[in-house]
């Protein structure tokens, strides 16, 4: 669908990494194969993405973003704060 978020591409010296979303006729982003392999989920309830394999997402109650938490992988440490971003609308 026009104007939607189709893929993410992360760009480096050396690095190209096109991560293509899975997508239903209508444009809607599908569950995660990845992270949720034996779903039956056919869309997103309310057509919002609570988790996919790199993010949980939180909404406020007019549906927009407010939280994006990454997820760290075991093993992984961060020395950053930057874990959780927080979203804010006027």
């Amino acid at each position: 669908a026009t104007g939607r978020l189709e893929s993410v591409r992360t760009l480096a010296p050396d690095l190209d990494i096109r991560i293509p979303y899975a997508t239903d006729p209508a444009g809607n982003r599908l569950p995660d194969p990845e992270l949720h392999p034996d779903s039956t989920l056919t869309v997103w309830p309310d057509n919002r993405i609570t988790e996919d394999a790199h993010y949980l997402y939180r909404y406020d109650e007019y549906g927009r973003l407010a939280e994006k938490t990454d997820r760290i992988p075991a093993g992984v440490i961060r020395t950053d704060d930057e874990r959780t971003h927080h979203y804010h609308y006027d």
